[in-house]
């Protein structure tokens, strides 16, 4: 626990500058930075810090860039001191980890694997999500879903459920400019009891949470 305790520190450390509850409060002339790639491409922000491009797939579209949060998760197995883990990493700036949760991102992943399952003309290549053009007539008809546009959806329920302090709601300003470089995440139990194999579970967490730990 102690090394890969120090091992995040460094990370933090060595990647953007931090932000906190007295600059964010003061300074009101900062705004979070607008994306600077073109709409469509794999530009991954933290490709030299917290997710090498060579471990992480990036999709970004004007509906959501998958890689501007990063996130660090604890999976574990019950009476293995993930607790005591979490309070090591939250003490760290700029990370906040929230408790457990029920495996409410096992539930949220019904949503995807239903729009990929369940949806379009009958063929597994036409559903909405692998569907790459608007269809403008019939009972399916849908606008195209950016790939990976889903990330954004599973990453805002995680932000949901872990949100900023209750002071910096309260607070006037958007939440999003508090938490610019803050890392986001989690620590469950439970993940591994949802109704999925060990490679879904792992390839719903490398598509929706690319840049994560």
């Amino acid at each position: 626990f102690l090394l890969y305790y120090i091992n995040i520190y460094r990370n933090i450390s060595d990647s953007e500058d931090n932000s906190y509850l007295s600059t964010y409060t003061t300074n009101s002339s900062s705004s979070p930075h607008p994306p600077t790639w073109d709409p469509f491409n794999d530009t991954n922000p933290h490709t030299k810090t917290w997710c090498p491009s060579s471990t992480t797939k990036c999709h970004n579209s004007p509906l959501c860039t998958p890689c501007n949060r990063r996130h660090l998760l604890i999976l574990a197995t019950g009476r293995s001191g993930s607790t005591t883990l979490l309070r090591m990493l939250n003490l760290l700036p700029n990370v906040r980890l929230s408790g457990e949760n029920a495996n409410t991102l096992f539930f949220a992943s019904r949503i995807a694997h239903n729009l990929k399952h369940n949806t379009g003309t009958g063929n597994k290549n036409n559903t909405l999500l692998a569907q790459d053009f608007d269809r403008i007539e019939g009972a399916w008809m849908h606008n195209a879903i950016p790939k990976q546009t889903m990330a954004c959806v599973m990453q805002n329920v995680l932000y949901s459920l872990n949100p900023p302090p209750l002071e910096v709601q309260r607070l006037r300003r958007p939440v999003e400019e508090f938490d610019r470089h803050t890392i986001l995440g989690m620590k469950t139990i439970r993940f591994h009891k949802g109704d999925w194999t060990p490679v879904e579970a792992a390839q719903f967490l490398r598509t929706n949470f690319p840049c994560s730990r």
